[in-house]
């Protein structure tokens, strides 16, 4: 889980393709035979939509089960 404060959805998913081009980059250099996947689940924190921390968690659960999906 990483939590990002005052940034946007679409800073977020930058931040996330920049993590994720960098650990390739580094996996081919260090030339570890290994696969490696994640997925993302992205939501804005909306103070009239979750009133709590388990709400805004759920929803990014939800994001990220969606993006798995879209991989298979």
């Amino acid at each position: 889980m990483l939590l990002l404060n005052n940034a946007s959805q679409q800073d977020a998913q930058k931040i996330m393709v920049n993590f994720k081009l960098s650990l390739l980059d580094h996996l081919q250099q260090s030339e570890m035979r290994c696969n490696v996947s994640f997925s993302m689940g992205f939501v804005e924190f909306n103070l009239n939509k979750h009133s709590s921390i388990d709400l805004l968690l759920s929803e990014a659960d939800q994001q990220m089960y969606v993006c798995k999906g879209a991989k298979r």
